[in-house]
């Protein structure tokens, strides 16, 4: 099964999109190839940062939350990924200890909490909510909005395995992000799976160390795709190929791709101006700053700002309701 989402994009298919999908055969490779080369995590989620005419991710949490805002019509892939990713990393288990945040008083992360529960039992599995928090010292059931509710259980540590009250778990899922560091309770469990791993916990990980990572990734995926570009000599290493679109009423109406190497002169401001309709430059391309007409028709008090190049070229020039 594989999911099918709406999108606001509409129009011809343009170039970029052309790319992708004249490479669909390479890009499957390239991710099962990943796939296999590495230990994907049990679970993540993405932060991606919408500016209007950028998308892109900022962050990875290993250990997500927003179960609660999944579309229903995708449970059963949850609950099938679920499966696999628990038979990877423990084919035998039975029992799961699933260990939340302290939030118990945000109503919405424990609609999360309830959500992956209920994931989690659909694979089969025995699931049981440990608690972190030392006011927890027995069984507490906590009742939600929707009308479901969470059970709440303090946690046992004996010698090298942790578990609540009659159940001994065989893994040991971490909804908590570990931020506030990793608690003794949780250190030296030996003989049981602990997912995410310790070590992945925000008081030891940094977030330039996503971004290397990313980077990382992003150029072998720009090379796989044949849209890598070699910035070495600016001190860039292997790169995306540099371009430009165009973006009306969300439809990329013009796109601008630098062929041959490091270079900027498809996707140069100067380009992007032209690409615009009703607007025509009044001099040759020119990085000095230099400010460009409108037409003389625009010339009034409820005229759009002029657009100007500035030495480092264009970033974000919005234009009626054109973005570029």
């Amino acid at each position: 099964m594989v999911p099918h989402l709406t999108t606001a994009l509409t129009g011809p298919l343009l170039e970029l999109e052309r790319h992708f999908l004249e490479r669909s055969t390479q890009i499957e490779h390239w991710m099962r190839g990943q796939w296999q080369e590495h230990t994907p995590p049990f679970y993540t989620s993405c932060d991606l940062r919408n500016s209007g005419f950028k998308l892109a991710p900022v962050d990875t949490n290993l250990f997500p939350g927003g179960f609660n805002n999944l579309n229903p019509a995708f449970l059963p892939l949850c609950v099938q990924a679920a499966m696999t990713a628990i038979e990877k990393f423990c084919p035998e288990a039975r029992n799961l200890l699933l260990i939340p945040e302290n939030h118990t008083r945000n109503q919405f992360y424990l609609q999360n909490v309830a959500q992956l529960v209920t994931i989690l039992r659909q694979t089969g599995l025995n699931i049981r909510l440990g608690s972190l928090l030392p006011e927890i010292t027995q069984p507490t059931t906590i009742e939600l909005p929707n009308g479901q509710s969470l059970l709440l259980e303090p946690l046992i540590r004996s010698a090298n395995r942790l578990g609540v009250a009659g159940f001994d778990p065989c893994a040991i899922l971490l909804n908590n992000d570990l931020s506030a560091g990793i608690p003794p309770m949780l250190q030296g469990l030996h003989e049981q799976f602990v997912l995410p791993p310790l070590h992945a916990g925000w008081a030891v990980r940094r977030k330039s160390n996503h971004f290397a990572a990313y980077d990382e990734v992003a150029n072998d995926f720009a090379k796989a795709i044949g849209m890598e570009v070699d910035a070495s000599g600016a001190g860039l290493g292997i790169r995306s190929q540099r371009y430009a679109m165009v973006i009306e009423d969300g439809v990329v109406t013009a796109f601008m791709p630098e062929e041959g190497g490091f270079k900027i002169e498809a996707s140069t401001a100067e380009c992007v101006l032209t690409s615009l309709k009703g607007y025509s430059l009044r001099t040759p391309a020119s990085h000095s700053g230099e400010q460009y007409d409108q037409h003389e028709s625009d010339q009034d008090s409820d005229a759009e700002p002029e657009p100007r190049v500035t030495p480092r070229g264009l970033g974000l020039c919005r234009l009626r309701d054109r973005y570029c």
